[in-house]
This record gives structure tokens, C-alpha cells and sequence, in this order.
């Protein structure tokens, strides 16, 4: 979410925008304002357009942000956990707890977003049929056209397109196969953004620098559909116990020890290089994990130790550097475990049994690993 400004909750789930959002509030912002409203009213002053084109990207933007929130309450609807919307250019992207979700959940879930943007372009449209106001009408023209065109380019059959979702639920309740429904559904994402792209340079070529907006748009697609894909044959592959991943063999430090002891046991952990497995060692140089009274309090990375004074490393102690992070249980499977350690940019975490005590650490590298092995076998 760093690339991201968070704009708080709504329904218990966050609301972030990406920050390309800003820049394509401008543009659209200039485009009505410039050329649109100018077309089709021209008896309005500039300071007029302005006005009414950034009303109209403000709208277009809640426009977006209700057709991600329709997704996600009906998912909640159908029971599955949803934390958080993030909002780019051409739409937005909820995460989805997938824990639980059928075809059927699916399809409703997809459904959901364009239903509402076709309601949503009716409302406008019935506001631009009664009102006598002629901005008013001029930004219900717009919202009315572009909630019409979002729900229908959203149901175009390209994943991850709404269309994609819908066609994705039907390939997976017909073969039961999850990873060839997405394979098959992603594979029309590509084809769809490569068109788009192809459309846009023949744009360009021709002068017209619109085009550009199709390049960036099925550039953006064609990556989206690849990263679905990749996301399913993850979630396959790390369906197994966290067990497999859990090292045993881990330094742990008290919380009024002092900096600089501690970077002596990094130090002496380096020179087990030869006698331990690599594995080890590189989980072992990392971080140390920080123990009171066999609970843990946190880890203390190493590579930010480094960065101290020798005067600090002497006066600080664990406690004052200690980093708050997500424990691991060891119940859950090493798809949860990857997750968690993805979304808080950890590479290290502990894991704990049901009485929160310590009992190994799992290292992100060893399950990327895994995976590099586990899915270039399948590719091949």
C-alpha cells in the first residue's frame, strides 16, 4: 500500500487510491474542460467549464469507488472477508479473502459492480431528461455516458475485467478447475490488452495522441490478467502445512539486551556459514527475535542495527529498537503465512503454538524458493 494514500474505511473496509489517481484526475479534469463540454456546450465561459469538469471528475471518481464498494458488499453479503479497495486508473482492485468463495460467489461478486454502474448511469441519465439547468445537466451527460461505458467495458469476457470474473466462475463451476478457468480467462485479459495496445500505437501513428490512453490501458491489463494467474498457482502450491517452512534454528535476545551485544551475535552467526545450511545462516543474519519470559515481543532486524552509531549500539538496548510484527500460529497454512509476511514487507516472522510461545521462525526466501521451484516445474 505504499504506492497508495489511504482514505480511511467504509463498512469496516479500508479505502486506498493509487497514486496515479491524481494525475488522471487532472487529465480528465483538462479533457472535459478543454474539449468535451466546449463540444457539446458552448455557451458556457471557461471558468464555467473548469468548474463543471472537475465536478465531473470528482463524480467519476466516487462513480468508480461505488462500483468497487458494490463488489465488496457483495461479497460480504455472500460471506467472504473483504479488507481493503485500492483504486487505479481503469477501476480498482478489492482484496478478497478467498477463503470460502464457490463459482456461484463469484459471479455474484463480479456481477455486482457493473449492475450498479448501468443503475448509476440511469439516474444521471433521468436527472439529464428533468432538469432545466443547463450545467447540471452538461455533468449528468457525462456521468450518465461514462457509468454506462464503465459497466459495459467491465463486462467485456477479459480477466480481470468483471466479464473476465463472470467467465472465469463459469469455467470453474463446468470443470471444477480453478487454475485452468483463470488460465483460460487470463489468457483473454492478454489478448485484450495486447488489441488495446495495438489500437492505441495505430492511434498514435495516425497523430491522434489519445491513443496513448490505450497503450497504457492494455499494457496495464495485460499485466493485471499475467499476476491473476500467478496469484492462483501460488495459492495452490502454499496450500500445505506452515510446518514445512518453520526453522528451529533461530537466535533470539532478551529485551535489556544491549545493541551492540546483539550485533556481536550477528556477527558470530555469520562465521556458522560453514558449519549450518544456508537456509539458516541467511535466516539467522537477518533478524533476531526478541524474547520475554518465552513470549515474543518483536524482531530486530540487522540491517538497520548497522546503520547506528557505535556510540548508540553501546547506550540502546532491544527494547528500544524492537519492531512490532504479526505472529504466526502454527495451525495456519503457508498460503496465509505469505500473505501476511507480503502485505507487512516482513521477510522474517515468528511462530507461535496456541499458547503464543515461541517455536521457530519462517523465512519469506525459503517459501519464494519453493515457489520459484514448485511453479517453474509447472511452466515447463
Amino acid at each position: 500500500m505504499k504506492s497508495s494514500l489511504n482514505l480511511g474505511k467504509v463498512h469496516d473496509i479500508g479505502i486506498f487510491i493509487h497514486y496515479s489517481w491524481l494525475f488522471i484526475f487532472l487529465i480528465v479534469a483538462w479533457s472535459l474542460a478543454t474539449d468535451m463540454f466546449p463540444y457539446y456546450y458552448p455557451e458556457f465561459t471557461t471558468k464555467t467549464y473548469w468548474i463543471i469538469g472537475i465536478i465531473s471528475a470528482v463524480l467519476l471518481f466516487l462513480s468508480v469507488l461505488l462500483h468497487e464498494l458494490s463488489h465488496s458488499i457483495a461479497a460480504k453479503y455472500s460471506g467472504i472477508k473483504v479488507s481493503s479497495i485500492t483504486l487505479f486508473f481503469f477501476g480498482g482492485v478489492a482484496t478478497i479473502d478467498e477463503e470460502g468463495i464457490s463459482p456461484m460467489k463469484e459471479m455474484m461478486i463480479a456481477l455486482a459492480g457493473p449492475l450498479f454502474s448501468i443503475v448509476f448511469g440511469m439516474i444521471f441519465y433521468l436527472i439529464l431528461q428533468i432538469t432545466e439547468v443547463n450545467i447540471i445537466s452538461a455533468i449528468a451527460f457525462y456521468l450518465s455516458r461514462i457509468n454506462l461505458i464503465l459497466a459495459f467495458f467491465n463486462m467485456i469476457p477479459a480477466y480481470p475485467l468483471d466479464g473476465g470474473r463472470v467467465l472465469r466462475a463459469f469455467l470453474w463451476g463446468w470443470t471444477n478447475d480453478l487454475k485452468k478457468a483463470t488460465m483460460i480467462a487470463s489468457k483473454g485479459g492478454k489478448w485484450f490488452g495486447i488489441g488495446l495496445i495495438v489500437i492505441g500505437v495505430l492511434n498514435i501513428f495516425f497523430f491522434n495522441f489519445g491513443g496513448l490512453w490505450f497503450v497504457f490501458l492494455g499494457g496495464f491489463l495485460y499485466m493485471i490478467a499475467g499476476a491473476g494467474y500467478q496469484q492462483v498457482l501460488i495459492k495452490q502450491e502454499l496450500e500445505i502445512p506452515l510446518t514445512d517452512f518453520i526453522n528451529k534454528n533461530f537466535e533470539k535476545v532478551s529485551l535489556n539486551e544491549s545493541i551492540a551485544e546483539i550485533m556481536k551475535k550477528a556477527m558470530k552467526s555469520k562465521t556458522l556459514q560453514d558449519t549450518s545450511t544456508q537456509e539458516n545462516a541467511l535466516a539467522l543474519q537477518n533478524a533476531f527475535i526478541v524474547i520475554d519470559k518465552n513470549k515474543v515481543k518483536g524482531i530486530i532486524k540487522i540491517k538497520n542495527l548497522k546503520e547506528l552509531s557505535d556510540e548508540k549500539k553501546k547506550s540502546l538496548k532491544a527494547k528500544d529498537v524492537v519492531e512490532i510484527v504479526p505472529l504466526l500460529n502454527q495451525s495456519v497454512n503457508a498460503y496465509s503465512a505469505f500473505n501476511i509476511m507480503m502485505r507487512t514487507h516482513n521477510s522474517v516472522l515468528p511462530v507461535v503454538n496456541n499458547k503464543q510461545e515461541i517455536i521457530g521462525i519462517v523465512d519469506g526466501n525459503k517459501i519464494i524458493n519453493y515457489l520459484n521451484m514448485k511453479i517453474g516445474k509447472s511452466s515447463e
